[in-house]
């Protein structure tokens, strides 16, 4: 893959080699959206040596993309465009090749870092004594839901009841707390995966290269599929339940009852691709099945329109026996 730094405003202040922490935002034809990111980006008051690189997978529009940046010409940061579309997976890789950090987050052009994210990663940093001992820590973030109210799913009042009693049981059993970072084991990210993307996730970023990054060909997931096989590799994550920035959720492809419905079968195909390759996990297909079907009702109804999915009672009824017993094999079952 190849790219041309079209916008080089680092004012060479800093020595590659001294560069910690690389701020990657890989984009697309979303500038009002990246111009929101950046400004999150640039309020952040780092004490470490960090960059800001932008990726952009849209090869045209240069002349645009130069009149829209011009705002930010007192910040540093490079702006690169990449010769064709490589994919969105792909170009999350392209932001591993361009960085020059130890360490890197990939921030989606949609979402907003606010300034605990600068805080929560540097305690954790100062952990270590220095870049390459580090792996891979995430945090928690909010939702931030534009969509219309009136195109979303609607949720009766015993739906939103069982939600409720659902997120109980989860925080009962839950060992998230907010003061400690928790390990997460490949067991743990078989039954759910922690993030959302990559926001406010920052790893080892010769870590990520050694296990070949994200896989374009398991769009639209490739990004579970990566954290799956980190823990294959390295052991574990690291998570902590704090909230460092806004994950958006607009009206978009992703939205797309084709790519959900996508993203359901290509979760369950890579959590049975563990199935047959971990020993731990080898009596886990049943729960693996459960869990799509799980996921069946909870993406439709989060995500989907109203026009798209409605919940019925027999939705009820059969998604509350699953979650009961999704929540008892996960816990005798998966060890």
């Amino acid at each position: 893959m190849d790219s041309v730094c079209i916008i080089n405003n680092d004012m060479g202040l800093v020595d590659d080699k001294s560069i910690v922490l690389t701020i990657a935002i890989p984009t697309f034809k979303r500038y009002s959206l990246l111009k929101e990111t950046l400004n999150s980006v640039f309020s952040l008051n780092f004490t470490i040596p960090i960059e800001v690189i932008i990726v952009d997978n849209d090869p045209e529009n240069k002349n645009m993309v130069l009149e829209v940046m011009r705002e930010f010409k007192t910040q540093k940061f490079k702006y690169y465009k990449n010769v064709e579309n490589y994919g969105m997976f792909n170009n999350w890789n392209r932001c591993l090749e361009l960085a020059k950090g130890e360490l890197i987050t990939i921030l989606h052009d949609d979402d907003i870092l606010d300034a605990s994210f600068q805080f929560e990663f540097e305690k954790v940093y100062k952990g270590y004594k220095c870049p390459s001992d580090f792996y891979l820590v995430g945090f928690n973030v909010n939702i931030f839901d534009q969509r219309e109210v009136s195109i979303k799913v609607k949720k009766n009042l015993c739906f939103k009841l069982i939600e409720k009693i659902s997120r109980t049981i989860k925080k009962i059993f839950s060992s998230d707390s907010v003061d400690k970072l928790k390990k997460v084991s490949l067991q743990d990210l078989f039954l759910s995966g922690k993030f959302r993307g990559t926001l406010g996730v920052v790893m080892n970023r010769k870590r990520a290269l050694n296990i070949s990054g994200f896989d374009e060909k398991l769009y639209p997931n490739a990004d579970y599929d990566f954290w799956l096989r980190w823990a294959q590799e390295y052991g574990f994550i690291l998570y902590k339940n704090v909230k460092v920035g806004y994950y958006r959720i607009a009206e978009n492809e992703s939205l797309r009852s084709d790519v959900i419905n996508q993203y359901i079968l290509k979760n369950y195909e890579v959590r049975m691709r563990l199935v047959s390759e971990e020993a731990v996990l080898k009596n886990a297909s049943k729960i693996a099945g459960i869990i799509k079907d799980i996921e069946e009702y909870s993406f439709k109804i989060n995500l989907m329109s109203c026009d798209e999915f409605n919940v019925n009672l027999r939705d009820l009824c059969r998604f509350s026996f699953l979650k009961i017993k999704y929540y008892f094999m996960s816990k005798f079952l998966i060890k």
